[in-house]
């Protein structure tokens, strides 16, 4: 596997270009969609070529070991073909949204009561000079 500089953009932009987009991938895939009482039909595998899967591979900085290329081709072609599939439905009355399940705020209420008092807070401090806490200096005066 090449290095991460030993790639030119021209050369990421020319093996990019040949991965299927999005509605190629759709186009790929034939089966009418899922109609309920009616068996699900097998999902069209998207073919996937060695140099495709090696690309992906690179670009998410992953080591193949030689003779994975046609394993890792099979997955991910399976995966394109079940993204196809949940294209294929119709989402249109189902409006988007951030969060599936209502978000809650688990912790209890604000309710204002008496803080420590300058004393108090500076009582066990291993240092205090005019009421603050004395740290050590991070910076050198220029």
């Amino acid at each position: 596997m090449q290095g991460r500089s030993s790639i030119h953009r021209s050369q990421l932009s020319l093996l990019s270009s040949s991965l299927p987009t999005p509605a190629q991938a759709l186009r790929a895939c034939t089966g009418p969609p899922h109609k309920v009482g009616r068996v699900r039909p097998k999902l069209n595998l998207v073919p996937l070529s060695k140099d495709q899967v090696r690309h992906v591979a690179q670009l998410a900085r992953l080591g193949l070991e030689p003779g994975d290329e046609d394993f890792y081709a099979d997955q991910l072609s399976g995966i394109l073909g079940a993204i196809d599939r949940l294209q294929e439905v119709d989402t249109e009355a189902i409006p988007p949204t951030a969060q599936v399940v209502e978000v809650e705020n688990p912790l209890r209420e604000d309710v204002p009561r008496p803080g420590l008092t300058q004393e108090e807070a500076l009582a066990n401090a291993p240092a205090a000079v005019n009421g603050f806490f004395r740290v050590p200096a991070i910076q050198e005066e220029a």
